[in-house]
């Protein structure tokens, strides 16, 4: 048998292939008809808004044809209008990837931003900008964008672009009144206004707009108008408690003080979770004079956040005002550990402390606060007066050791009726050799004046003058007697400092005391800092060195000692 030529196989094999691969065509191109179908129609629920039915129809068309990009698109589109945000961004890329479309970075933006992902956000209208999409939404997105990134001038620009391309567009002033609304340091609540009526005349109905536009009234201090944005938001939503926290706000500012509590305790009744409504309206009760509402409001604040530093700031001054100044201050301590780059709760604890009178510690917060804040006005008055209190305190105390180290005068003693055996008295210089006019017996019969604080005890007890030793009798003479002196009990006196033996820090600090006590300051830091030396952790040593600096106006110094 002759064998089969290939060709002729081959072209048997091919003539049965025909009549299948035109049934397929035919199917193909069919399915693909169907597919157009259905994606028109997806398109037409689209926009009647009847969301399920329009994914039905594009899921439809991506049965048939996987690959079809504008059915991803669509189906992007609608998953983002049902804040299905993260679905939407899988459909928009997969869209992108087959087809790079301005339309669908612009669409995927817009649920970046919705994610609070303003830099893939910023990319993909970029992107969008960079294909020729330079339509009004491209450029209030990315304004929007901008403005969420910090980066106002950019902002700004894009938004203008966005009016600019079509000035009946409401949308872009809203956005550009809440930037400047923001730009709150750059003085912006003027610009932020002008927006916002710009805004109105389009949407008079918007309440948010009314309320971001009494807000800014508010920070321009024209709280009338402000009053009159909030009105109108309680006229159209009577249950709007963010409109009467905001009124309430509004009349405490202008001193009416009544309709305020009025405001504030409505938007408590409407939402009772707002520590923020309890802290406005424990401070209109402050005004008004009543100390324990404002406190009850305040303990309730600190309550719905506890670790919210404005309530235990505010708690804080409520106790101190109370006389629970312990508690007063662990609030603005716990305060400034939540927040320790707050200027302002330094400052706060450092007055407080100042009215104590602990103005060390006050003077160490207040400084804190000028270097967290620098020009922080009522902190740099807060601490003048502390630094002027410090130098008082120090003269005073210098004063009271200096008065305290002389003897006091001598007064007249009767002579006894019957002479006794008087003592030999030594040698041993009397103060009139050190520069006084009293002797040593004058100083021993008078009186000692009674020191009125434990320091100055001590400071007398180590100026009075040596005892004297006793020697053997000679004759009886009618003499008054030599009484000893307190000074035998108290130690050895500032004329005689016993020599320091090395390597002791008691001794060093004893040796300190006598010298602050003829008023040399300097010297004893370096006796004091020697012992510290040999015992670092001399607590005596470091309590005297502490206040040596004090007295040579070395506050930062004294502090650390203190400390």
């Amino acid at each position: 048998m002759r064998p089969v030529p290939p060709i002729f196989v081959f072209s048997v094999v091919a003539l049965g292939l025909v009549p299948f691969l035109s049934v397929s065509a035919a199917d193909r191109r069919e399915d693909l008809k169907k597919a157009q179908a259905a994606l028109r129609e997806g398109i037409e629920f689209q926009e009647k808004l009847t969301w399920d039915r329009a994914l039905i129809a594009f899921s439809q068309v991506l049965q048939i044809d996987p690959d079809n990009a504008d059915a991803w698109l669509h189906s992007g589109q609608v998953h983002a209008a049902r804040e299905e945000f993260q679905q939407a961004i899988d459909d928009l890329t997969l869209a992108i990837g087959l087809k790079p479309d301005a339309a669908a970075y612009r669409a995927r933006a817009g649920a970046f931003i919705r994610l609070d992902l303003p830099e893939k956000a910023l990319a993909d209208l970029t992107k969008a900008l960079d294909l020729g999409d330079r339509i009004p939404a491209v450029y209030l997105q990315r304004g929007t964008a901008y403005g969420k990134l910090g980066h106002f001038d950019q902002a700004i620009a894009d938004l203008n672009e966005a009016i600019r391309l079509r000035l009946d567009n409401p949308e872009p002033y809203f956005a550009l009144g809440l930037i400047y609304f923001i730009y709150a340091k750059q003085e912006r609540f003027l610009d932020a206004t002008e927006q916002f009526d710009s805004y109105l005349r389009f949407r008079p109905d918007d309440v948010e707009a009314h309320l971001a536009r009494g807000f800014a009234y508010g920070q321009l201090n024209k709280f009338d108008q402000g009053i009159a944005d909030f009105d109108e938001v309680i006229r159209r939503q009577p249950l709007n408690s963010r409109a009467f926290t905001l009124r309430g706000e509004a009349f405490r500012m202008t001193g009416q003080l009544d309709h305020a509590v009025r405001d504030l305790t409505e938007s408590i009744r409407l939402d009772p979770n707002d520590a923020g409504v309890y802290l406005s309206r424990a401070a209109a009760y402050s005004q008004i004079g009543k100390p324990q509402p404002a406190l009850e409001d305040r303990e309730i604040a600190v309550r719905l956040q506890p670790d919210s530093a404005a309530a235990l700031l505010a708690r804080g001054g409520s106790y101190h005002l109370a006389g629970m100044h312990e508690k007063g201050l662990a609030d603005r301590t716990r305060a400034i550990e939540l927040e320790p780059m707050n200027a302002e709760l330094w400052f706060a604890r450092g007055s407080a402390l100042f009215l104590l009178g602990r103005y060390i510690e006050a003077r160490r917060d207040l400084n804190k606060a000028l270097a967290l804040r620098p020009g922080y006005r009522d902190a740099q008055i807060a601490y003048d007066r502390t630094k002027a209190k410090l130098v008082e305190a120090a003269e005073r105390s210098d004063r009271e050791a200096v008065a305290a180290a002389q003897p006091p005068p001598a007064s007249a003693a009767p002579l006894p009726s019957e002479p006794e055996p008087a003592r030999a008295v030594s040698n041993t210089p009397s103060l009139l050799s050190q520069g006084s006019a009293v002797s040593i017996s004058a100083a021993a019969k008078a009186p000692v004046k009674a020191p009125e604080t434990p320091r100055q005890v001590a400071v007398v007890q180590r100026a009075l003058p040596p005892a004297v030793p006793a020697a053997a009798p000679p004759a009886p003479v009618r003499t008054p007697p030599v009484r000893a002196s307190s000074q035998s009990l108290a130690g050895p006196s500032v004329l005689s400092a016993p020599p320091a033996k090395p390597g002791e820090a008691e001794v060093l600090h004893q040796r300190e005391r006598q010298l602050l006590q003829q008023g040399k300051y300097a010297e004893p830091v370096e006796v004091l800092t020697e012992a510290l030396r040999i015992q670092p952790w001399f607590p005596f040593a470091l309590n005297a060195r502490g206040y040596a600096l004090l007295l040579l106006r070395q506050f930062d110094r004294a502090e650390a000692d203190f400390r």
